[in-house]
């Protein structure tokens, strides 16, 4: 081994300090991963490291081994051969797991396009040198042509992260808000849930003087301040938030009753519906015609889906269902008569 790819402190000029009888390497556990990664180093064992953790705190390892805790996605070897002891990482992320993360981040267009290459720079430096640039010739084109969604908020990532710890210690917020048609207003709200779904982050929350703890639904780029209040609240189990319950029931987070449907549908892919609505399941097929049951959340968000399939869907029941979907289809019809 070359003295270029050897011992750790040949390695990082301008960062050894002299200090007694030992060299002094200063340098963060995740800088030491990422040289050890690209060089293959090894880190002698006359050599003295100080990692600093992620809260700034400085520790002394003066025996390799120590810093395993530090580097989670790595293991440290010794060599008898090189008396020293070298970096094994097998969990960097690879070009494929980083191309599938990539090619969500990028199809979800959430974030703002600085926050979104603040995001896969560092995503990269997580996999390894000779993926890198593959990776970047995989999505240079798509980055190229990103189109974030409109937002009214500027820090739609360091919002979450507060709303997040809002909801951890169970903090009254108030939030100015934009509403779907344009109108800001204040909502003194308890928060509860966080939800990703159709592009948008959502906040899920109570007011603040509601009782009957009615779930209400922002959606976080349209938030454009939040203020923390000193109060806190708490709220019995039977109110406690379950994300799972209505991801499977809602769809384009519009609310409304639980309830059970039954369709016909005679498209080209039940499975896609199957797919869409992970409560449905086929309980009769005539030929081409499939008879689907789903519970779902009856509100404007399942009318707007089950209109998207055109002529391949009828609604069976229930009649309440049945009767908007008539009553929607007679406005649409009513705009192409002449």
């Amino acid at each position: 081994m070359s003295q270029e790819q050897g011992f750790l402190p040949a390695v990082i000029k301008g960062k050894i300090k002299e200090k007694g009888e030992h060299d002094m390497l200063f340098i963060s556990a995740l800088e030491l991963v990422q040289m050890c990664q690209k060089h293959g180093i090894l880190i002698g064992t006359d050599c003295v490291i100080h990692f600093c953790d992620e809260q700034g705190t400085w520790h002394e390892m003066t025996h390799a081994g120590m810093a395993m805790e530090l580097m989670q996605n790595a293991e440290l070897l010794y060599s008898h051969k090189e008396k020293a002891y070298y970096l094994h990482a097998d969990d960097f992320l690879e070009n494929k797991e980083l191309f599938a993360l990539v090619k969500v981040v990028l199809g979800c267009r959430c974030f703002q396009k600085e926050d979104l290459l603040n995001l896969i720079a560092k995503l990269k430096r997580m996999t390894t040198p000779k993926d890198r640039e593959q990776f970047e010739n995989l999505i240079r084109k798509e980055l190229y042509h990103y189109h974030e969604i409109k937002s009214d908020c500027n820090m739609v990532i360091d919002y979450l992260w507060k709303l997040i710890q809002a909801i951890e210690d169970k903090q009254i917020l108030t939030i100015t808000y934009y509403k779907m048609n344009r109108e800001q207003v204040k909502r003194k709200i308890r928060p509860a849930s966080i939800l990703f779904s159709e592009c948008y982050f959502y906040l899920i929350a109570y007011d603040a003087d509601d009782e009957t703890c009615r779930a209400k639904y922002f959606r976080v780029d349209r938030i454009v301040s939040i203020v923390t209040h000193r109060e806190r609240f708490s709220l019995k189990r039977e109110y406690d938030f379950d994300e799972g319950d209505l991801r499977e029931k809602n769809q384009f987070m519009f609310p409304g009753r639980t309830e059970k449907i039954r369709f016909s549908f005679s498209g080209l892919s039940v499975q896609a519906i199957l797919d869409r609505l992970p409560t449905a399941k086929v309980v009769e097929k005539n030929g081409k015609e499939s008879i689907i049951e789903a519970e779902v959340n009856h509100g404007r968000g399942i009318i707007m889906y089950l209109l998207s399939q055109g002529a391949w869907v009828k609604v069976l029941s229930p009649q309440s269902l049945v009767d908007e979907m008539r009553e929607e289809l007679q406005k649409m019809q009513s705009f192409y008569q002449s």
